[in-house]
């Protein structure tokens, strides 16, 4: 697959008390107190942790056949094994990366994308069938994403 892909940022994700409480409350919603909520936290703050460790949110811009696209193509592991940590709630942005288009397909071509990465290592290449791309180093999550991306535990 021939393909153009710049990497535009990689953002490491920070633990905090306050991401597992977004986390745990829709779970629970109104029937406990914010008393219970944090002994929920307390309880599962260490696995927290360490699912969020070497966490990143990734931005591309790729330029690519879209049908023959697929995110979860995208590892570090080369080649890619059953083990191999894959894209995660990807989002497809506008072309000025504020706001998402799509959280499914990309709906033009070029593109841009984020997704959250596990157990990023950024002396590492990125792999696609493109073949690969280097990481820059991490740097701080602009404001501009915050706004539209939030990180939603799969566990």
């Amino acid at each position: 697959m021939s393909a153009t892909v710049e990497v535009l940022g990689v953002y490491p994700i920070e633990f905090t008390r306050d991401l597992v409480r977004e986390h745990w409350r829709p779970i629970y919603g109104d029937t406990v107190t914010d008393q219970e909520l944090e002994r929920i936290v307390d309880l599962n703050e260490d696995s927290f942790r360490c699912n969020m460790e070497r966490l990143h949110l990734i931005e591309l811009i790729v330029d690519t056949d879209l049908e023959a696209w697929d995110a979860g193509k995208l590892v570090q592991d080369h080649p890619q094994t059953s083990n191999s940590q894959v894209p995660y709630d990807e989002a497809y942005l506008s072309p000025d990366g504020m706001t998402v288009e799509s959280r499914r397909e990309p709906l033009r071509r070029p593109f841009r994308i984020v997704f959250y990465l596990h157990y990023v290592e950024l002396s590492k290449p990125l792999f696609g069938p493109w073949g690969a791309v280097e990481l820059p180093e991490a740097c701080s999550l602009p404001d501009r994403l915050k706004s539209i991306t939030g990180y939603d535990a799969y566990w």
